[in-house]
């Protein structure tokens, strides 16, 4: 009997062995990621102080980038809905979350107080010791780490219980193309995480040839629907031309996916992007072959062979995105991928046709890699259409060639590192590690450090300011599409105050006593309570005399996307230039009379000389 329990003991082991090797393989462009999650705990209290987090804010800012698309994502997180909410509860945030495959992380900046700090990248056994052993001293760290393609780990401690805190995750996303459209996915899942479904605000950098911004709405059951719901606007700070709209918290809950769509930029099917840097030379491809054949969509068309080259020279390091990885896989079964049939995770065959591998059978590539030659580049394209062999050669002349920007050499650099991770340890006969693994790993640090790349080795660290850690002063949340973003960076949640009782306006001094220049601001706004549910006080402090009309100070309170909600009168900002200090009662209502909705909102005055803005939250 005690045989048998050691050999079923055994199967357990191998069975859960086997699952765990599955979950980490099983990650080609056919897998599906699992959802996000976010957690706020004590990390040094009992296990069961915990509960499910609040994503209080959202911004997505969103730039096209030859295949890829450069997102900033800006998140705020609270403990709102848990029992955790007292401010002797010092709390950590816990954040898994998903992006698809090929995902390249670029950047993490964390708000400490009412600075930004932006995250240094070290090797990831270092920044995790770093991060436990502040979490031992109560110092403000966040963490950034990813698991596997796809897989992200954040991390934020302190947060008490009363308090929220920000952060901002760059990176670069692989698009989806089609004949007529480019999709970069929404991070709806991410939002989905929150015990509250936020709004996303969504900001668009126009660029050429990239027009017609659309949202895409896929729900859970039913059709889609696409929509042109922006409005062309301005960024505040460069006056450059921009465009917003806003996902509600309950399209984005009702939505299984979203997506961000332009107008297909490609010329007669094929587009090319190529950046120079330090003397290498990198491309983004996409290519619609239906439109390089000219055939049309009930014609079937499959790839099987695409080779680029310069006219002086080839192509190399090239890494297609929409093509499923291809992993060793164990005791001889042979190349292939694992995908679940009948729950049962069993090799599937290698896409192969004729000794080459199958690239896409709709028709349709979109790749990343190096290359080497002067002038322009030709592409060499194979496949079957209705199952017809044929082979056709295009000659893409420099003129037709894009120029990108650094982004295409990071985009290709984690995909770059990316293969590298991938590439199994092998070990010889006396058990020695494989040297050559080793070398790869020293390798894969040392790029994704130097060029701020997140790797499965790395990780984002931002430690709170201090002797040796510095805010970062060219660090500012966008302005674009708001009015009322505060340049100096203001953590969400709290009231900018920077007016101690000693540093009040003395208006018996001489209006020359505090010449202030064009980045000094003559006066402070305050907000309390702030988060509130019920009526809040303004508060306006001049720090000097404004010698001004009235009528060129504008104020008022306005939502996340920059439209007026109430404006402050003349006849009381008149008052606040002649008594020094207002205090003004909101009762969260605007112009009309009507509630607002529950949402961040700005507190601006503008100046001749100055501008200043304060968030302020309602429930």
């Amino acid at each position: 009997m005690t045989r048998f329990y050691a050999l079923v003991r055994s199967f357990v082991c191998c069975v859960v062995f086997f699952a765990a090797l599955v979950g980490v393989f099983a990650q080609g462009s056919l897998a599906v990621l699992s959802p996000s999650s976010l957690v706020v705990a004590d990390p040094r209290g009992a296990w069961n102080r915990q509960g499910q987090g609040c994503i209080e804010e959202a911004l997505l800012t969103v730039t096209p980038c030859g295949v890829y698309a450069k997102c900033d994502l800006f998140l705020t997180f609270s403990a709102r809905g848990t029992a955790l909410t007292s401010a002797k509860d010092s709390l950590e945030v816990q954040f898994n979350f998903t992006l698809p495959l090929e995902t390249q992380v670029t950047d993490s900046w964390l708000w400490v107080g009412d600075s930004i700090v932006q995250a240094k990248i070290f090797d990831r056994t270092s920044a995790s010791t770093v991060y436990e052993a502040i979490v031992q001293r109560r110092r403000d760290p966040s963490l950034l780490t990813k698991n596997s393609p796809g897989y992200f780990n954040l991390r934020i401690f302190p947060m008490r219980g009363n308090e929220t805190r920000k952060v901002k995750i760059s990176y670069l996303i692989p698009s989806e193309w089609s004949e007529t459209s480019v999709n970069a996915l929404l991070p709806l899942s991410i939002l989905k995480a929150s015990s509250l479904v936020p709004n996303l605000s969504i900001i668009y950098y126009p660029q050429e040839d990239w027009t017609t911004p659309r949202i895409s709405l896929q729900p859970e059951t039913g059709s889609g629907s696409t929509s042109n719901r922006f409005r062309e606007t301005q960024d505040l700070q460069t006056g450059r031309k921009v465009y917003a709209t806003t996902l509600s918290g309950d399209e984005v809950r009702k939505n299984e996916t979203g997506a961000f769509s332009w107008e297909n930029p490609a010329r007669n099917g094929v587009f090319v992007q190529t950046f120079t840097r330090n003397g290498e030379q990198f491309y983004h491809l996409a290519v619609i072959a239906r439109q390089v054949l000219g055939v049309g969509h009930s014609d079937s068309v499959e790839l099987d062979n695409l080779r680029l080259s310069g006219s002086s020279g080839n192509c190399y390091d090239r890494y297609t995105l929409n093509l499923p990885p291809v992993y060793p896989s164990w005791y001889g079964i042979g190349r292939g991928i694992l995908t679940p049939t009948l729950g049962i995770y069993t090799p599937a065959p290698q896409y192969t046709f004729g000794g080459t591998r199958r690239i896409d059978k709709n028709g349709v590539i979109h790749e990343v890699g190096r290359f080497s030659g002067d002038g322009g580049l030709t592409m060499r394209l194979g496949g079957y259409v209705n199952k017809v062999p044929f082979g056709i050669e295009r000659t893409i002349l420099r003129s037709a060639i894009r120029e990108g920007g650094a982004c295409s050499f990071l985009s290709w650099l984690g995909n770059h590192l990316t293969a590298l991770e991938n590439e199994p340890m092998r070990y010889g006969f006396n058990s020695n590690i494989d040297t050559a693994w080793q070398t790869r790993q020293k390798s894969i640090v040392q790029q994704s450090v130097e060029h701020r790349v997140l790797s499965r080795l790395t990780a984002f660290l931002a430690l709170e300011p201090n002797d040796t850690t510095r805010s970062c002063n060219t660090c500012t949340q966008p302005s674009t599409g708001s009015p009322a973003v505060a340049s100096t960076g203001a953590p969400s949640g709290v009231a900018i105050d920077i007016a101690a009782a000693s540093r009040k306006a003395n208006f018996a001094t001489s209006p020359s006593a505090q010449m202030y220049s064009s980045t000094y601001t003559p006066y402070t706004l305050a907000v309390a309570p702030n988060p509130s549910n019920a009526a809040a006080t303004l508060t306006l402090t001049l720090l000097t005399p404004l010698d001004i009309d009235v009528a060129s100070v504008n104020a008022g309170i306005y939502d996340a996307l920059g439209r007026s909600v109430l404006m402050i009168p003349s006849s009381i900002l008149a008052s606040w230039l002649k008594q020094g200090q207002i205090s003004i009662l909101w009762n969260g209502d605007d112009d009309a009379g009507r509630d607002v909705a529950p949402g961040a909102y700005f507190l601006v005055v503008q100046t001749p000389s100055a501008r200043q803005a304060v968030k302020i939250l309602r429930w």
